[in-house]
Protein backbone atom coordinates (compact mmCIF):
# COMPACT_ATOMS: atom_id res chain seq x y z
CA UNK A 1 0.00 0.00 0.00
CA UNK A 2 1.35 3.40 -0.95
CA UNK A 3 0.57 5.14 2.35
CA UNK A 4 2.50 2.47 4.29
CA UNK A 5 5.69 2.72 2.23
CA UNK A 6 8.90 2.61 4.25
CA UNK A 7 10.28 5.81 2.71
CA UNK A 8 9.25 8.79 0.62
CA UNK A 9 11.14 7.41 -2.38
CA UNK A 10 9.45 4.02 -2.10
CA UNK A 11 6.10 5.82 -1.88
CA UNK A 12 6.88 7.66 -5.10
CA UNK A 13 7.83 4.38 -6.79
CA UNK A 14 4.64 2.67 -5.62
CA UNK A 15 2.61 5.68 -6.78
CA UNK A 16 4.27 5.53 -10.22
CA UNK A 17 3.33 1.85 -10.47
CA UNK A 18 -0.24 2.67 -9.43
CA UNK A 19 -0.44 5.47 -11.99
CA UNK A 20 0.85 3.34 -14.85
CA UNK A 21 -1.51 0.50 -13.96
CA UNK A 22 -4.70 2.56 -13.69
CA UNK A 23 -4.17 5.61 -15.94
CA UNK A 24 -6.26 4.18 -18.78
CA UNK A 25 -8.98 2.74 -16.57
CA UNK A 26 -9.50 5.73 -14.22
CA UNK A 27 -8.07 8.81 -15.96
CA UNK A 28 -9.89 11.35 -13.73
CA UNK A 29 -8.72 9.63 -10.56
CA UNK A 30 -5.13 9.50 -11.79
CA UNK A 31 -5.22 13.17 -12.75
CA UNK A 32 -6.26 14.19 -9.23
CA UNK A 33 -3.87 11.67 -7.66
CA UNK A 34 -0.94 13.13 -9.63
CA UNK A 35 -1.90 16.70 -8.76
CA UNK A 36 -1.93 15.89 -5.03
CA UNK A 37 0.85 13.31 -4.88
CA UNK A 38 3.29 15.48 -2.93
CA UNK A 39 0.68 16.19 -0.27
CA UNK A 40 -0.41 12.55 -0.13
CA UNK A 41 3.17 11.36 0.43
CA UNK A 42 4.22 14.13 2.81
CA UNK A 43 3.79 11.94 5.91
CA UNK A 44 6.53 9.62 4.59
CA UNK A 45 9.12 12.33 5.28
CA UNK A 46 8.47 12.02 9.02
CA UNK A 47 10.18 9.36 11.18
CA UNK A 48 8.32 6.03 11.12
CA UNK A 49 7.36 6.06 14.80
CA UNK A 50 5.48 9.37 14.36
CA UNK A 51 3.74 8.66 11.05
CA UNK A 52 0.62 7.05 12.46
CA UNK A 53 -0.19 10.12 14.52
CA UNK A 54 0.56 12.51 11.69
CA UNK A 55 -1.43 10.80 8.97
CA UNK A 56 -4.46 10.34 11.25
CA UNK A 57 -6.23 13.66 10.95
CA UNK A 58 -9.77 12.62 11.76
CA UNK A 59 -10.47 14.05 15.23
CA UNK A 60 -13.07 11.43 16.07
CA UNK A 61 -10.68 8.65 15.12
CA UNK A 62 -7.98 10.24 17.28
CA UNK A 63 -10.30 10.43 20.28
CA UNK A 64 -11.22 6.75 19.88
CA UNK A 65 -7.55 5.88 19.62
CA UNK A 66 -6.76 7.84 22.78
CA UNK A 67 -9.63 6.16 24.62
CA UNK A 68 -8.33 2.72 23.60
CA UNK A 69 -4.83 3.67 24.72
CA UNK A 70 -6.00 4.83 28.14
CA UNK A 71 -8.27 1.89 28.79
CA UNK A 72 -5.86 -0.83 27.67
Amino acid sequence: MIRDASSHEQGKQLAATFISRYKNIYPSLIKIFRENLDVLLNHLKIPVRHRRNVRTTNLIERSFEEERRRTS
